[in-house]
């Protein structure tokens, strides 16, 4: 006989699912008992897979499996008997093998081939040894004796296997299944039969089967007298709760005269089944079905209520033989595509004739059925809609109103003769254009605010939108629209208002530059004659007027205005006759009490003959202007006055402050020298008053420092090495960011080098590390990095952190505040931003915050490339 080849056998071998299994008592004792009867201390069950022998049973050896290359039972697999290897030693085969020549130290070996029905070995049963030994024929004997049990026990192991597959599947099968003794009492129920019918077995062992079915549904179990081996049968049967549920039953006789049944509970099915009749009888729409020549088989009652026909009637009849003459093609194609091509159809309008002589349309969906060889079809009677139809397409024509049916996107489904004709593109053009694509630019994002208005439920009500025509003119619409909830499409109705409103605008253009003339005209224009005398006097504001105008032709200037006033215009006078060019001026006039201030320009008039024959003097009153001014000069002088009152105290604040602070801290250091170490109360207080002194201190040092920089110029500018200031910047910190294990990332490679102010520079990259360092997430590695960009003829310097995050929305203005901290429970001055934001103010920069909670913070330095 062939031997199987090694891809077979080890596939037997797993097959038994016996690998990696947990060690068992049946094994283990066959292995001691050889290891006893061979008088060795180490033996084997081993079991060799295509790469590795593992050891379902062991004694005297620690590992549970070793590779299959160095195995002796490799070797022993390949015989019909015992393999034995006396000296190993000794053997050219496995004098080398490190089993033999490493710790193991095997020198004796004897296995016997575990083999099974099939041919395969699946392993041996081996005995070994560290010296020299060989086996006497009662030992050999009783190797091979112990190699057929554990083969046994392999066997048993796989049926044991197959048959908890077995009941599983018993257990988790979604049938009924139970078995019946030959007095059809019940021996056996699954899970299912349990959980189903709620009957237990120990509830039932007593009954016969049809002590739970209902009489009329009884089964007559003489069938197992009979010939036939199989059964099938419906019965009502009971349940725990004395409910009735339909069960199919199918079964099958044993020669132990048992009887094994498994069963469908269709309660829910037959449930449906009543409720589809139900539906049938209750429908308002025809259901019925029909052959593959067109002929009804079958309807609901809805079919006499629509068409007046009796079941009885139509039974075996022909559709054609109901259908309007006119509308037998569009049949013909319905039943095409339903019975050859087996095609479902829907929404096939015919009309039918009904027992009246009337006709109906209605509105067919069919469908076919292979497995019974038929079709079912459902029909709704939509007379009465397709004649309100028609009488909305004839207003829809007929309107003079514009009429638009669109998408939601503006995509164009129909349109009326009035709206075509009025923009001059046909059915079919327009049909295939989106709305955005005929409205002007400039009402564009007008129709769409109103589209998402109206899709919130939002009636739109008197819209003015302009339209482009096909010839490129300009057509304006007032819309009414609404979008329809259910369809999802922009229904509207408008009237043409191109003319109505070309008016409108007329108007207000007329309107528009009437106002600028009116604002440009001056308040007052003299004409005075080259004597000086007023000739002419046209008045814009008479408020202006020094005497009324009457009073004025014919007078000099020096006659009608005080000498404070009259001099300086009669010099402009002068200048502009004698420069030959406009002049202008500012002066005061005396108005109801009171000098006003006016800007006068002067110019001359000249005679067909080029002679001076004028001058025009135009006046207009700056008074409010003059107003504003002194306002606004009062306030400066207030603000600048306060101002200085202000840094002069904080000043003096911080200087006569920062003297007891000192002393305070002073005294301190004496308090801690006399406090014994113990005292640890006094200790922990004084250390609180240490760093209150502290925290005072950095908010007057901060402080001190934003005054200066308020009286600082832009100056000093040198050329700053980026990468050299961060690193001392990070030197003065580099207790905190050992201790705290900060990873600090740098990268000027883009940038190294800078024009800038460096101790402005300095304290605002200080400013921002500290930061970053104080607002770390302590449950996480906290990582800074520091880099700079070229972005068009900028520098930009940034500082990154994956700390606690700020709130923007909620916390900005804590942000660019002063004494502003965006939390209490860390340390601080409030002043860092303030500070860096003064700085940026003075010598020039920008800055930029990005941030989420959580995630982290990037500073951004905007700095021009000086």
């Amino acid at each position: 006989m062939k031997k199987p080849s090694e891809i077979e056998r080890v596939r037997d071998l797993i097959s038994y699912q016996i690998l990696d299994t947990e060690s068992n008592s049946e094994f283990d004792e066959l292995v001691d008992l050889a290891s006893v009867i061979c008088d060795v201390p180490m033996a084997l069950v081993s079991l060799l897979d295509d790469k590795r022998q593992w050891f379902k049973a062991k004694k005297g050896i620690e590992v549970q499996e070793t590779d299959k290359e160095i195995s002796f039972c490799k070797h022993a697999i390949l015989s019909d008997e015992i393999y034995e290897i006396n000296d190993a030693r000794n053997n050219d085969l496995f004098k080398n093998n490190p089993l033999v020549t490493q710790e193991t130290n095997l020198r004796f070996y004897a296995g016997v081939p575990l083999i099974n029905k099939n041919g395969n070995a699946l392993g041996t049963v081996c005995v070994l040894d560290n010296k020299p030994k060989v086996l006497n024929e009662s030992q050999k004997k009783a190797l091979k004796i112990i190699g057929n049990q554990v083969l046994l026990l392999i066997e048993k192991h796989k049926k044991e296997l197959d048959f908890d597959i077995y009941k599983n599947f018993f257990d988790n099968t979604s049938n009924l299944l139970c078995i019946l003794d030959e007095k059809e009492k019940f021996e056996f129920v699954n899970d299912h039969f349990t959980s189903s019918l709620g009957w237990k077995l120990n509830d039932i062992s007593a009954m016969q089967f049809n002590d739970l079915v209902d009489e009329k549904t009884n089964f007559d179990f003489n069938i197992k007298n009979s010939n036939s081996k199989k059964t099938s049968f419906k019965t009502r049967f009971k349940s725990s709760k004395g409910n009735w549920e339909y069960v199919i039953w199918n079964g099958f006789y044993t020669k132990s005269k048992l009887l094994y049944l498994t069963g469908q509970n269709v309660t829910k099915r037959e449930k449906l089944e009543n409720e589809k009749a139900l539906i049938l009888d209750t429908s308002q729409d025809i259901i019925c079905t029909g052959d593959k020549n067109g002929r009804f088989l079958s309807s609901n009652a809805a079919m006499k209520a629509i068409l007046g026909y009796d079941i009885e009637d139509i039974i075996g009849q022909k559709w054609n033989n109901f259908i309007l003459d006119e509308d037998l093609s569009v049949a013909q194609q319905f039943f095409e595509r339903l019975v050859e091509y087996k095609q479902p159809v829907n929404n096939v309008e015919l009309r039918f004739i009904d027992k009246n002589k009337s006709l109906k349309t209605i509105s067919w969906s069919a469908t076919w059925n292979e497995l019974q060889n038929h079709f079912f079809a459902f029909g709704r009677d939509i007379t009465s809609t397709i004649d309100a139809v028609r009488e909305r397409d004839k207003l829809f024509k007929n309107s003079t109103d514009v009429i638009i049916v669109a998408t939601e996107r503006g995509d164009i489904e129909s349109t009326n003769p009035a709206f075509q004709e009025l923009i001059g593109y046909s059915e079919t053009e327009i049909n295939a254009t989106n709305l955005f694509d005929i409205v002007s630019k400039q009402d564009q994002k007008v129709l769409s605010d109103a589209i998402a208005s109206m899709k919130r439920g939002i009636k739109t009500d008197q819209l003015i939108i302009n339209f482009t025509s096909k010839d490129n003119k300009t057509v304006t619409l007032s819309i009414n629209a609404y979008i329809d909830s259910q369809s999802k499409k922009f229904f509207c109705v408008a009237r043409d208002v191109t003319s109505s409103e070309k008016q409108k605008l007329d108007l207000i253009e007329t309107n528009a530059r009437l106002k600028a003339i009116t604002e440009a005209l001056p308040d007052a224009a003299f004409v005075l004659n080259k004597n000086g005398k007023y000739i002419d006097v046209i008045v814009n504001n008479a408020d202006v007027l020094v005497k009324k105008t009457r009073f004025l032709i014919g007078k000099t200037i020096k006659e009608v205005m005080p000498e404070e006033s009259w001099r300086p215009i009669q010099d402009v006078i002068d200048k502009c006759i004698s420069e030959n060019k406009v002049q202008e001026i500012e002066y005061t006039v005396p108005i109801n009490g009171t000098l006003n201030w006016f800007v006068g320009r002067c110019a001359k008039m000249y005679t067909s003959d080029n002679e001076l024959d004028a001058v025009v003097w135009i006046a207009y009153n700056i008074e409010n202007i003059k107003q504003r001014e002194r306002k606004l000069e009062k306030q400066k002088i207030i603000i600048e006055k306060y101002s200085k009152e202000l840094e002069q105290f904080a000043y003096i604040t911080t200087h006569d402050i920062k003297a007891p602070i000192d002393n305070i801290e002073g005294y301190l250091e004496l308090l801690k020298m006399d406090i014994e170490p113990t005292n640890t109360d006094a200790l922990n207080s004084i250390n609180w008053i240490d760093q209150s002194v502290l925290d005072t201190k950095r908010i007057l040092s901060d402080l001190t420092y934003s005054l200066k920089l308020g009286e600082a110029k832009k100056k000093n500018f040198t050329k700053i090495n980026l990468q050299q200031l961060v690193d001392s910047i990070l030197n003065n910190h580099s207790h905190e960011i050992t201790t705290q294990g900060i990873v600090i990332g740098v990268d000027f490679h883009e940038c190294e080098t800078i024009e800038y102010d460096k101790s402005g520079l300095r304290s605002i990259l200080d400013n921002l590390i500290s930061n970053a360092i104080k607002y770390r997430d302590t449950n996480s590695v906290s990582e800074l990095k520091i880099s700079s960009t070229k972005a068009n003829n900028n520098i930009v310097l940034s500082v990154s952190d994956n700390g606690l995050g700020i709130n923007l929305e909620q916390d900005k203005e804590k942000l660019e505040g002063l004494f502003q901290r965006i939390s209490q429970n860390i340390p601080g001055s409030g002043m860092g931003i303030y500070i860096i934001n003064k700085i940026l103010e003075n010598y020039g920069g920008s800055l930029e915050v990005q941030s989420e909670v959580g995630v982290g913070s990037t500073f951004k330095i905007v700095l021009t490339n000086n």
